[in-house]
Order: structure tokens, then C-alpha cells, then sequence
């Protein structure tokens, strides 16, 4: 679910910049019951009752977009390509994210040298043509809290056509987790412990986890934190 899109003016030949006006869609990012204070996403806590409803939801639907990209590429000719057996996407997302870093950086860090390094060296091929969303997290979609319905995905402005592994390694980082209310156990993006989230997310998206894609995408998301 997204907000119904009514306009596009890609080039800013109507308004002053490229834009798209779109609907309204109900709901909320984050219980009503929190602190206004609270960053959307960082730290999100639904709490015991929403968690389960929404998580499955999440993982459901992530999924949907994930095992759809081969199908909607071809609808897509704006975005840049992504083929099975190949790594090039991967490698054009790192070198992409490297150019940010070198026009917008104040000072040099022998890390990210390292990292870019690795990055590239390491790059895994694809082994599915996903819808990547890229910044898939807790926080990032809305909700009703009368029913805990997903009504929409939000900011969509970083998706590509490329690995899965990329949305999991993102909605995995630290910021967008919290410990469970017994103090046991580490909620990804807010829903379940890291062994269920996956499992869950391999049941319901079809698709399955390489355990080594998702540690060069863990890396690949600290890579592209540090450079935003």
C-alpha cells in the first residue's frame, strides 16, 4: 500500500521542481501513546500488543516488492538496471554512495577508504531481481491504530532495483532496534529477535536469507549510513 499518486511533473516544467502531488492516506508511524519527542524509527517501540500484528504485516509485504522486481523492471525504464548472476548493480550503489562521500565529506577517514575497498572487491551477484525499497524500517510506514492496518509505505525516494539482503541489512541496524520488555532479547526494527524476524520474513516473502549476502549488506547499509 502507497498513497495514490494523482500528478507527476518530473521535469518542474509546472511547478518551480521536480515533483508529484499524491493523496492522503490514514494512519500514523508511531503509537499515539509516545513521546512527540521521539525520532520516527529510532528506537521505535509499537509495544507487546502492535508488534505482532504489524511486524507480520511488514515482513508480508516487504516481501511482495522483493519477489517483484523481475516483473516490474521492465515498467521501470528510469531505474538503472539489475540482472540476475551479475553484481554490477551492487557496484554502481557503492560507487554512487562513494561519490556522496567524496563531494560532501569535511575531512578524510582511512575507514571509509577500507570499506569502499572491500565493498567492491567482495560485491556478491544477484541471485533474484528484487524492488529494493531502501530505507525499510520501522517508522517508515503508516498505520492505523484502530485495526493495526498498513496503509502505506513511505519514502520511497531510495529505492532501486537490486538485493533484498539490502532492506534486511537496513531494517537490522542498531538505531532501529530496542530490547525486548524482559530485557532477553534485541527487537529488529521494533518487531521480533533476529532468528524470527528472518524466519518469518523467509516464510512469508517466499525468499530465502544467504547468510553471507546479508553480512556484505550489513556492511554495504553502515558503509552508506556513515556517508549520509
Amino acid at each position: 500500500p502507497v498513497p495514490p499518486c494523482y500528478w507527476v511533473d518530473p521535469e518542474g516544467d509546472t511547478l518551480p521542481f521536480p515533483a508529484l502531488i499524491y493523496g492522503f492516506a490514514q494512519g500514523v508511524t508511531r503509537p499515539t501513546n509516545l513521546p512527540s519527542s521521539q525520532v520516527t524509527g529510532i528506537g521505535l517501540n509499537y509495544g507487546p500488543e502492535f508488534r505482532p500484528v504489524l511486524g507480520q504485516q511488514f515482513l508480508e509485504q516487504m516481501g511482495q516488492f522483493h519477489r517483484a522486481g523481475e516483473e516490474l523492471a521492465p515498467k521501470l525504464p528510469s531505474f538503472d538496471p539489475a540482472e540476475r548472476g551479475s553484481n554490477a548493480s551492487i557496484i554502481r550503489q557503492v560507487n554512487w554512495w562513494r561519490r556522496v562521500w567524496e563531494e560532501d565529506r569535511e575531512q578524510d577517514d582511512p575507514m571509509m577508504e577500507v570499506a569502499y575497498n572491500w565493498l567492491i572487491r567482495n560485491a556478491p551477484p544477484l541471485d533474484h531481481v528484487s524492488l529494493v525499497h531502501g530505507d525499510c524500517r520501522g517508522g517508515n510506514f503508516l498505520f492505523t491504530e484502530n485495526d493495526l492496518k498498513i496503509t502505506a509505505w513511505l519514502d520511497w525516494e531510495l529505492a532501486v532495483l537490486g538485493d533484498r539482503h539490502q532492506d534486511l541489512a537496513w531494517s537490522m541496524m542498531d538505531p532501529y532496534r530496542h530490547t525486548s520488555e524482559d530485557g532477553t532479547k534485541q527487537l529488529i526494527s521494533g518487531f521480533f529477535p533476529v532468528d524470527e524476524y528472518l524466519e518469518t520474513y523467509e516464510r512469508l516473502s517466499g525468499l530465502t536469507v544467504d547468510p553471507k549476502r546479508l553480512a556484505y549488506h550489513r556492511v554495504l547499509c553502515s558503509y552508506l549510513s556513515v556517508a549520509i
